[in-house]
């Protein structure tokens, strides 16, 4: 065994971080590294001579003992380097997952092999967390009660929800990467969608986009859709992001007062709608429900500029400009702004008008208060960006946050540090109080993170017990330790759980900094996750800094 000594040495077998052992063609454990006895908790006389089923799981080792049988048998395996996933067996009897690699080393016409043995135990845990996360997500998309899609640069999706699904009444396949929303409209519906769509690639965000859409089993219905763009770091526009309502009842009952006031009948007045006629801007003629809607008396509209409605002078003028141009050539002139009630009040209006007489210069006006659709719209939205138990910002939320502050860093010369923190501890509180408490710890948690950061700053929770920092415009590299001990210090304060109890966990953080670690937001994380188990390896409670080496 001199040569394979002389092997060991040169790979630095004894103090590799991976688990090495070295097997014959009889299947005997000839040599095993320190790592390789933490790993199986085998003292390394304990395990040297035997057959290497002492290290597999029963229950197959028939099938283990097969792949090694055909790695020695057949030399183009040996060649091409024998690589499985399998069962091993703890000292203890603790059945894990491996990751195992076989090298041949062939020393005096005789054959070997090195093995290398990585525990998957966390890659699996971990892969099983963002499979329940992406579920969780998938399933408020899919049942959300709105349509929501994204379409490519050639306006075609490439994710739609059921519901919109069902509206258009076609199957996933038959929509994905091959129709898009023009494929529903009508002639005169495409044309306006392609030139819109152009323009929304350019600006990046279009509101309130009504649209008659047609369903493949011919069921019309009208839409109002709101889109936001997204964009590579180059400002290459990459997909949009859309939601779509069903506001057919709204539409027709708009199309109804529209037909009633052109045909010059009775104003229809009832509690839902506000209708307004103006004449040089100023109301002449208003129903109950605007003077409800708008908090005003019974005359109190009446001979007043349609000012008062508006937030500001800017709001008013920018509306006037783009409506009566519209109006003007006998266009219906719709939109969705912010309007204000008497008492100053906020609210949400969508507001429909067109010209009575061109002559006159009368139009008539429809505002109806969608203030509510709009909260719930904007509650939506923060669902899908944010964590639903601490309310942190999610993982989706983070990655826009980085590309934008890496962005931003670059041109002004920052730094910017990642920072990536476990918990230590956390499963034990789980198991010995039960998730609910593990829940309440997680949430005082990331109220004392959040305390501790600044606004520029921003911490997120992507799972489980792991939280990620992300610190701003640092004029120096280590201008991020003294915010990391404060956050060692709050997160070791005891946590209330409930009767009274207290339960104590520990972090471990690791810190990747931009730009000496590059100024990929990807890479970034994975580097701090990498440093994080390093801080882990070397005692947990302390934070670490990214190396490569």
């Amino acid at each position: 065994m001199d040569a394979l000594a002389i092997h060991r040495r040169a790979t630095a077998f004894f103090g590799s971080p991976t688990g090495l052992l070295i097997v014959d063609d009889h299947g005997l454990i000839l040599d095993v590294n320190r790592q390789l006895e933490r790993v199986f908790g085998y003292s390394r006389t304990e395990i040297i001579g035997q057959a290497i089923e002492v290290l597999l799981a029963t229950d197959q080792r028939h099938l283990h003992l097969r792949f090694l049988t055909e790695y020695f048998k057949d030399p183009q395996e040996r060649q091409m380097g024998g690589m499985r996933t399998l069962h091993a067996r703890r000292a203890d009897g603790t059945i894990f997952p491996v990751h195992v690699g076989l090298q041949p080393i062939v020393e005096a016409g005789r054959t070997y092999a090195l093995a290398s043995v990585i525990d998957t135990t966390e890659i699996v845990a971990e892969q099983s967390r963002m499979a329940l996360a992406l579920s969780e997500a998938d399933d408020l998309y899919e049942n959300a009660p709105c349509g929501y899609y994204s379409l490519d640069p050639d306006g075609r999706f490439v994710r739609i929800n059921s519901t919109l699904l069902s509206w258009l009444g076609v199957d996933r396949d038959e929509a994905i990467g091959k129709l898009g929303p023009g494929d529903f409209l009508g002639p005169h519906g495409r044309a306006v969608f392609r030139e819109q769509f152009e323009r929304f690639k350019v600006s990046g965000k279009v509101n309130g986009i009504v649209q008659e859409v047609t369903s493949r089993t011919g069921e019309k219905r009208w839409i109002s859709v709101s889109n936001s763009a997204a964009y590579d770091p180059s400002g290459k526009f990459l997909i949009s992001r859309g939601v779509a309502y069903d506001i057919s009842a709204l539409h027709m009952a708009e199309e109804r007062l529209r037909q009633i006031t052109l045909e010059q009948e009775a104003m229809l007045d009832n509690d839902m709608i506000g209708i307004v006629k103006l004449r040089e801007r100023r109301a002449v003629w208003k129903n109950r429900a605007l003077d409800r809607i708008f908090g005003y008396g019974e005359n109190e509209i009446l001979g007043q500029p349609s000012r008062i409605l508006y937030i500001d002078d800017e709001s008013h003028r920018a509306l006037g400009n783009a409506a009566y141009e519209v109006l003007a050539k006998g266009g219906q002139y719709r939109a969705q702004l912010e309007m204000a009630k008497k008492d100053g009040t906020k609210i949400w209006i969508d507001m429909s008008g067109v010209m009575l007489s061109a002559e006159t210069g009368e139009s008539m006006w429809m505002l109806a208060d969608i203030t509510a659709l709009k909260e719930h719209q904007a509650q939506i939205e923060l669902m899908a960006n944010r964590d639903g138990l601490t309310g942190l910002p999610n993982r989706q939320l983070l990655s826009d946050r980085m590309t934008q502050a890496l962005a931003l860093a670059q041109r002004h010369g920052h730094q910017t540090a990642v920072c990536y923190m476990d918990l230590d501890g956390f499963k034990q509180v789980n198991d010995n109080y039960g998730h609910a408490a593990g829940d309440r710890l997680l949430s005082d948690i990331a109220g004392r993170l959040t305390s501790l950061l600044r606004s520029n700053d921003t911490v997120a929770r992507i799972g489980g017990d792991e939280f990620v920092f992300l610190l701003t415009h640092l004029e120096a590299e280590d201008a991020y330790t003294g915010v990391l001990s404060r956050v060692l210090e709050e997160v070791s304060r005891p946590v209330v759980i409930d009767g009274g109890r207290t339960a104590q966990v520990s972090a471990s953080i690791g810190v990747a900094i931009s730009p000496r670690h590059g100024s990929d937001a990807e890479k970034l994380v994975n580097y701090a996750d990498a440093a994080m188990y390093k801080a882990k390896d070397l005692g947990r409670n302390r934070v670490h800094v990214y190396s490569p080496n």
